[in-house]
């Protein structure tokens, strides 16, 4: 169990940490964030501005911002960013190390190669958004979900903490 929660924090913790506090100290910084709110106050003003992502398609400049409200924000939007970036990265990697020439990339025509690329981007937003499946590999759900929350926690009190230290 233990084994579980160091991998955990490793493999998906940190990355929720920095991924959140990133797109926190963003807020914090742009004013929609106050420094002095609480976690509640929090919680309440990033489920208006998902809201308000929603209805504004594109307001975010920040890729990684964008996404991560597109997920849903929070940390369960966190896990889901670094989830589909791990798989998007393995995909690529998998692709460049197995490529045999264009030839047989174009074999079955473009209509094929385009239809595969859509196909797979809907399997990896799935994945994504049942990252803990993905993560956990059907054992220690709760671990992973437990870890990225606290996760999520660590990354609102750091960032607060950062935001009002560099803002004086």
């Amino acid at each position: 169990m233990l084994h579980d929660v160091f991998e955990a924090f490793f493999k998906l913790g940190i990355p929720v940490i920095v991924i959140s506090t990133f797109a926190m100290l963003r807020l914090y910084g742009s004013g929609e964030l106050a420094m002095d709110d609480n976690q509640k106050a929090v919680e309440k003003k990033l489920k208006n501005i998902r809201e308000g992502e929603r209805r504004d398609k594109g307001r975010f400049g920040n890729l990684l911002e964008t996404q991560w409200f597109r997920f849903g924000g929070g940390f369960y939007g966190a896990a889901a960013v670094w989830t589909f970036i791990v798989v998007e990265v393995q995909d690529i990697l998998r692709f460049v190390q197995n490529f045999t020439g264009f030839d047989e990339l174009f074999e079955a025509g473009l209509g094929a190669l385009i239809g595969g690329f859509i196909a797979n981007q809907v399997t990896n937003f799935v994945t994504a958004i049942t990252w803990f499946l993905f993560w956990a590999d059907g054992s220690a759900i709760g671990i992973w979900f437990a870890v990225a929350y606290g996760s999520f926690v660590a990354a609102g009190w750091l960032s607060r903490m950062l935001a009002q230290r560099f803002a004086r």
